[in-house]
């Protein structure tokens, strides 16, 4: 079988297919032949005279019989292989149609990577809940800051309204993304604070 992949290749189910059916000719054709010869030796030992002659009828008779019984397992062997080529084919072919030509394997991997990108993005109700969520916390640093410092509420109503307008303005929004705004707004307020 390896042999007959490095000739016809690993997915040549036609050339294959014309090899088995060539070979399952010639395997009948050998099996008729020794059917043949199993029938001759046995009509000679039945109609041998002599103790030697049929003894040696006997042993060319059970010879032909054991090689018509091999070839049947040649040919049982060689049919199962056929019928696998051809379920193969098969498969191979409706794996081509249904991924246009690309293989299911191909198209496993690509639902895979879009997986996985669709898990590194939030979708459109995350990233609005994130968003929203951002700007509650900066409302919150904003009133939470001195009252007196009227500067610092400015800092970080500015910082607010351009990391919002960046955020809003993403077509995808990543975890990331409200990740790094937040600590903009960490810094931001440590830097306050001193």
């Amino acid at each position: 079988m390896d042999l007959l992949t490095l000739l016809y290749g690993d997915k040549q189910y036609d050339a294959m297919s014309k090899y088995y059916e060539s070979l399952r000719q010639n395997q009948m054709q050998e099996l008729d032949f020794a059917r043949q010869q199993a029938e001759f030796w046995k009509k000679r030992w039945d109609e041998a005279e002599g103790e030697q002659d049929a003894k040696i009828f006997e042993e060319n008779y059970r010879n032909a019989v054991t090689k018509v019984r091999d070839l049947v397992a040649q040919s049982a062997k060689t049919i199962r292989e056929e019928f696998i080529n051809s379920i193969e084919g098969i498969f191979d072919e409706l794996d081509k149609k249904l991924s246009n030509g690309k293989g299911m394997d191909y198209l496993s991997l690509e639902w895979d990577l879009i997986n996985k990108n669709a898990d590194e993005y939030l979708d459109t109700i995350n990233a609005a809940f994130a968003v929203q969520e951002l700007e509650g916390k900066f409302r919150k640093a904003i009133n939470n800051a001195d009252i007196t410092n009227i500067k610092a509420q400015k800092q970080l109503k500015a910082l607010m309204d351009e990391q919002l307008a960046n955020l809003r303005a993403k077509e995808k929004l990543t975890q990331y993304d409200v990740d790094r705004a937040e600590k903009l707004l960490e810094i931001e307020q440590a830097r306050i604070a001193l």
